[in-house]
């Protein structure tokens, strides 16, 4: 049977300008055959996203051709995602197409090295404005570095330092689980968030599974602030947040 893509998540953060919705190194897409991904993102207060995507591999190249859109209606991105295995670096590139009118270009860059058998680094930068036809679309973009060392074939551990805008830094202490039959991967982190205007601490708990069942894989990533929903800080006003994808190859 075909395998189909099975995408590693290192970094799980903010998509455009909300913390909740999640979001992956472009350098992580592997891809081992022609496949069709759904995805859908749940949360406590923002609406629901859905996200259909074909890929495909050629070589050491692997793309992904997507659209995403939310259960309002009122936001609609067309993506497409490049990454290279041989020379570990990747982008995604995303269009706004919805509303018409307010469209923006924006693309991720990320890429991963690897210093020893045991020992790899991350790097990545969402969020790049291209083009926006509003000055609020142009927010900073995110910046994420981490380290990641595996104790042998089956256990690791990882740590992320990334931003969110101006005012939150965000800090991951992960361990990793991998490769046990149909468990792919398993990431359980622990995420404080420092905001820097008054030195809160919000403690948020990530985790995110790949589950393989013949030429299927499913995939699922979640989160939760003990902190709370913040109201007031676009980052933190969702408690916590639930994806789940599946993929068939063809």
């Amino acid at each position: 049977m075909k395998k189909i893509l099975i995408v590693s998540m290192l970094i799980l953060i903010g998509l455009t300008q909300l913390f909740a919705f999640f979001f992956e190194n472009p350098a992580n897409l592997v891809v081992s055959g022609n496949a069709v991904l759904f995805s859908m993102d749940a949360y406590q207060v923002d609406p629901y996203v859905y996200k259909i995507a074909w890929q495909q591999r050629s070589d050491n190249l692997c793309g992904e051709l997507g659209y995403t859109i939310d259960s309002n209606y009122s936001e609609g991105l067309v993506n497409y995602k490049l990454s290279d295995t041989k020379s570990n670096y990747g982008m995604n590139l995303n269009i706004r197409v919805i509303p018409w009118g307010e469209n923006y270009v924006k693309v991720d860059v990320g890429g991963k090295v690897a210093d020893a058998t045991d020992v790899s680094a991350s790097f990545a930068v969402y969020n790049i404005t291209l083009y926006a036809s509003k000055t609020s679309d142009a927010v900073l973009p995110n910046f994420v570095g981490g380290i990641e060392y595996k104790f042998n074939n089956n256990f690791g551990m990882g740590f992320d330092i990334g931003n969110f805008g101006t005012n939150i830094l965000k800090f991951s202490f992960s361990a990793l689980v991998m490769n046990f039959e149909a468990l792919g991967n398993l990431k359980v982190s622990y995420s404080p968030l420092y905001r820097l205007s008054d030195g809160n601490v919000f403690n948020v708990v990530e985790g995110s599974s790949n589950l393989r069942i013949s030429n299927f894989i499913i995939k699922l990533s979640g989160f939760y602030n003990f902190n709370g929903s913040i109201a007031t800080e676009q980052y933190l006003r969702n408690q916590y947040g639930l994806t789940f994808s599946i993929g068939v190859g063809l």
